[in-house]
């Protein structure tokens, strides 16, 4: 059932460039609240996870609460990344480390310093489809690097990312199929490789927020919904079901947007 609801969501995605006098219509299945400065990520079944400034919280796909872990211990964090259903990669870019929490929230090792690979200001990671690797950047050092997570520390690095791109600040990095969406605050968007070599960009000076779903990019433009396949824009934009959006993840068949105050889970559907 789950395989052929997932079929059904890709078909979707593929199909909107075919719809274009079709109507969209969303279906809302729940929410979560979320602060301000909390972060937030989505795991592939659905898990939702937020993180505020004393706790971590684990709703499942129905959004219920699962798990609740104080944080304290590893500090303020800036990125939780599901690395699969069993272990969770959290950042804090204020201690400049990276711990690994189980699917209880649990830290399952040792934090790892990330100065201890030659890393002196990460801003920015990213889950790479490689087993126990991110991708992490070094503001300082305007570098891009896949670091190893575990026992064979293997790594590899783009250097000079602000002369290769033009790139600004970095706001959100994701991998997909071998290929890496880095986007700035200008509303661009790089993608490279997995050997650090850049493919090709898209830039939107209002773009809220992107994600990546088997090879397409959705982003958030002027509240609209726009999807790309590689550098092909597969549709006329289309509205979201509400305004304020400021984030997105797709997972699982679903849309999760994020608003000042709520994570809401929506399915869309045509008519």
């Amino acid at each position: 059932m789950m395989r052929k609801f997932i079929l059904s969501s890709l078909i979707l995605i593929a199909s909107l460039s075919l719809q274009a006098q079709d109507t969209l219509s969303w279906k809302l299945y729940g929410e979560v609240p979320i602060a301000e400065e909390d972060i937030w990520s989505v795991d592939v079944l659905g898990n939702v996870y937020v993180s505020s400034t004393k706790q971590i919280t684990k709703y499942d796909s129905t959004l219920q609460v699962r798990f609740s872990q104080s944080i304290k211990s590893i500090g303020r964090l800036s990125a939780l990344k599901p690395m699969n259903t069993m272990k969770l990669v959290a950042f804090s870019e204020e201690q400049q480390s990276i711990c690994i929490l189980d699917n209880t929230l649990t830290l399952s090792e040792a934090c790892i310093d990330l100065s201890l690979h030659g890393i002196l200001n990460a801003t920015k990671i990213a889950v790479s489809a490689q087993p126990d690797k991110l991708w992490v950047f070094d503001q300082l050092n305007s570098r891009l690097q896949l670091m190893s997570l575990g026992n064979v520390k293997q790594s590899q690095e783009v250097r000079n990312m602000q002369g290769i791109t033009g790139i600004g600040e970095f706001v959100k990095m994701e991998e997909n199929q071998n290929e890496l969406f880095v986007s700035d605050r200008l509303g661009q968007i790089f993608i490279f490789d997995i050997y650090g070599t850049l493919k090709w960009s898209v830039a939107a000076s209002n773009m809220s927020d992107f994600t990546i779903y088997d090879g397409y990019l959705v982003r958030i433009i002027d509240n609209q919904l726009v999807v790309h396949k590689g550098e092909e824009q597969m549709l006329d934009p289309r509205p979201l079901p509400m305004t304020g959006i400021i984030e997105l993840h797709f997972s699982g068949g679903f849309y999760y947007f994020r608003t000042a105050d709520k994570i809401l889970k929506y399915s869309a559907h045509w008519r």
